[in-house]
């Protein structure tokens, strides 16, 4: 798999999907779309590939039906400013 993200963006990845994904209402978001709010809000670029790994390091396990949809805890901020625009 060809890496987009160097660490320090990992890092970033991680610190975002720990800070937005949590503490809110459930919703079955996929991480394509959820890949996409981390590049308008933070401007680094990565994989969906990558993104869905980053994502299982944070604990996060897709559905079974899919692999790249996840229950996740969406921050109505996140939501707000990835259609604001």
């Amino acid at each position: 798999m060809e890496k987009f993200m160097d660490e320090r963006e990992r890092l970033a990845c991680v610190g975002w999907i720990r800070k937005y994904l949590s503490d809110m209402t459930r919703k079955q978001a996929d991480s394509y779309v959820l890949k996409h709010m981390f590049q308008r809000m933070t401007g680094i670029y990565s994989s969906d590939t990558e993104f869905q790994e980053v994502m299982r390091e944070c604990g996060f396990e897709p559905l079974e039906s899919t692999k790249s949809v996840f229950e996740v805890k969406v921050d109505s901020l996140v939501i707000k400013n990835y259609y604001k625009n």
